[in-house]
């Protein structure tokens, strides 16, 4: 067990410090789609984690009672901004999430899927696209995109109440979870994300909810069931929804290897219940899917090309764009197969040199994590159909979430806020870092990175997986406290 917890912690180590000394060293490289408020001074980050030090020194007992009462008031003011910001911000986007849309509203009108074609590419947008037609169908509520907008906000504001609910788990310290929703707001639940209805914001539930339930201190049978429901049903609205629950059986592994190779220690009785009841979790995950499938009538289109692994990490290897999407081999999919990426990932693997690979992987790990705005604004013709208005709301939000070009000092905050995140990220190794919780969120991290690097490089995927990271931050946060209450602990006895 301590060898590969061990080695979960060091390639974790790694990965944070690579990911660090680029964003705050090499943060102004120019790289493809570089935010004009990049600008990671570290003493400000200092600055606000001596601040959130300071409040977490204070002697204030927060209550099991006062933190859900707090919990449950933030929800609902914080529920009443959203509204506000997707009521008067809203607009419709271009890119996918805009297709989405077009065929959603297609189909209520008209029964039918309008475009089976991009639906045989992209497969995994069967299910949410089969989430917006039911919301769609509800009577009279669903002839609005606002309950679509509605339940967006929700989802998104859940994640945040269960970020902070996850972080009581991991650390028993009601007032640092109360304390995160410094971070979690305007990071997460008021991210302009919001007024897009797509899976970033459809699935940002998922991995932290399964974390959360994974991190009760007491766990039943149901919970299992649960876990993998809810992971399934994740991936099918998002894939990378999967990677929570690998990092759950890995990491159960881990801690019971010793277990698992004496057959003396197993408990065939427990293990026969967690089994079949997580199997029945994937079992209706997969039931839902096909009869989401059966409910749009959902036929693959012959002759036309699903999008697999193959094309996505070669379009993540694609020199020219830095790893990001690629139009021309986009078309190479579509017109040749997936086959032929093949020969483009040997190619562009042995084209470049070991300082060459080097420098590629910087400049995409850039692109990946030095975003505090999570690639806002950077899908295709982003701002395209926004309405013209005088209303000083409108106004605010426009030029509060850059609609018109020239990043604006919200995205700043973000991204000091961002960076925060991102540099307690290695402190969660100071204590307890081979305890199950800390090595699923560990290996959570690594998962979603290592996605991030071998594929499409994108910062909007790392939305869906924000919470998880200020899971681990807050954890970090509290092992520094940790550290310094025990060292002048230490300090007074030896005066003393």
């Amino acid at each position: 067990m301590k060898f590969f917890s061990k080695a979960i912690g060091l390639l974790y180590f790694v990965m944070i410090i690579f990911i660090l000394v680029l964003v705050f060293l090499y943060g102004n490289t120019p790289y493809i789609n570089q935010r004009s408020f990049v600008n990671n001074n570290v003493f400000t980050i200092f600055a606000f984690i001596t601040l959130l030090l300071l409040f977490l020194q204070k002697k204030i007992d927060i209550k099991k009672s006062t933190y859900y009462k707090g919990l449950i008031i933030g929800f609902f003011i914080l529920f009443t901004i959203q509204l506000i910001i997707v009521t008067y911000g809203y607009f419709t986007p271009t890119w996918d999430a805009g297709h989405l849309n077009r065929t959603v509203n297609y189909f209520h009108s008209y029964g039918v899927i309008d475009d089976m074609e991009y639906m045989t590419r992209y497969p995994n947008n069967s299910m949410l696209t089969f989430l917006l037609i039911l919301i769609r169908s509800i009577p009279y509520l669903g002839r609005s995109n606002f309950i679509l907008l509605l339940i967006n906000c929700v989802l998104v504001n859940l994640s945040g109440l269960f970020t902070s609910l996850s972080i009581k788990n991991v650390t028993s310290n009601n007032r640092l979870a109360l304390l995160s929703y410094f971070i979690i707001a305007p990071l997460v639940v008021l991210s302009p994300w919001i007024m897009v209805i797509y899976s970033d914001t459809f699935a940002i539930l998922f991995p932290i909810l399964i974390f959360y339930i994974f991190s009760k201190k007491h766990r039943d049978y149901r919970d299992y069931f649960f876990i993998c429901f809810l992971a399934v049903f994740g991936y099918f609205i998002k894939p990378t929804v999967i990677i929570i629950l690998l990092a759950i059986i890995f990491a159960k592994l881990v801690v019971n290897i010793k277990n698992i190779l004496s057959i003396k220690r197993w408990k065939l009785k427990n293990i026969l219940k967690i089994s079949m009841i997580s199997l029945l979790g994937v079992i209706v995950s997969l039931s839902l899917n096909n009869a989401g499938k059966v409910y749009m009538q959902y036929e693959k289109v012959d002759n036309v090309v699903q999008f697999s692994m193959l094309h996505f990490i070669a379009m993540g290897l694609n020199e020219k764009t830095q790893g990001i999407y690629n139009g021309q081999d986009v078309e190479d999919t579509i017109n040749l197969g997936n086959e032929q990426n093949i020969d483009k990932i040997k190619e562009r693997m042995s084209g470049r040199s070991f300082k060459e690979h080097l420098d590629f992987y910087a400049k995409k790990s850039l692109i990946n994590f030095n975003d505090g705005s999570f690639a806002w604004g950077q899908e295709g013709s982003f701002f395209l159909n926004v309405k013209e208005s005088l209303n000083p709301i409108t106004l605010f939000i426009q030029k509060t979430f850059s609609y018109h070009g020239n990043d604006t000092k919200y995205f700043i905050v973000v991204q000091i806020l961002w960076l925060t995140v991102l540099f307690l990220l290695p402190f969660i190794l100071l204590k307890n870092a081979s305890s199950e919780n800390i090595l699923v969120l560990m290996l959570a991290i690594i998962g979603i990175s290592l996605f991030l690097t071998i594929f499409e490089a994108r910062a909007r995927y790392l939305y869906c997986y924000s919470p998880i990271f200020i899971v681990a931050a807050a954890k970090g946060l509290f092992n520094i406290k940790d550290f310094f209450d025990l060292t002048f602990n230490k300090m007074k006895r030896r005066c003393d």
